[in-house]
């Protein structure tokens, strides 16, 4: 009995030290089980509710990627047909975060060009529409909308 006691102190003093695996949400297995292929710009110029596609053609094959890691990296993808061809092919880095019970995506790309908070209106497997949330007036009716896809 002696020798089971400490047999199972030492398990449980080793087992502490291992890593523990993360539990992801749905959404969070969802938003990073694959890339996403931005499909639309939405804006809302006047504020009357109705948005018109204000994508670029070169926008619509540039990915988003969503890594299931610690860290919450990701990536956007400029390929294809390039928005900036004198630069060639844009990879911008930067880390993501689900908030408010998966309704908000944080995104900060790490080149400084942005910080951004996202109202999530829908995800599934194969599409993800978002809401930007103007920082200024975080209660304001959503201008632009990003539409993803895959």
């Amino acid at each position: 009995m002696k020798n089971m006691s400490l047999l199972l102190i030492i398990v449980l003093v080793f087992s502490s030290f291992c890593k523990k695996e993360i539990q992801w949400t749905n959404a969070e297995q969802i938003l990073t089980n694959r890339a996403w292929i931005q499909a639309q710009y939405l804006e809302d110029a006047d504020g009357d509710g109705v948005f018109t596609d204000e994508s670029s053609p070169c926008e619509l094959d540039n990915t988003w990627v969503f890594d299931a890691d610690e860290s919450k990296s990701m990536t956007y993808n400029d390929i294809g047909e390039l928005c900036a061809p004198d630069f060639g092919p844009l990879t911008i880095s930067g880390f993501w975060d689900l908030r408010n019970n998966d309704q908000v995506l944080n995104v900060y790309l790490s080149n400084g060009a942005t910080q951004d908070d996202f109202n999530v209106e829908i995800m599934n497997d194969s599409l993800l529409v978002l809401h930007l949330i103007d920082p200024d007036n975080p209660t304001a009716a959503t201008r632009q909308k990003l539409v993803l896809q895959r």
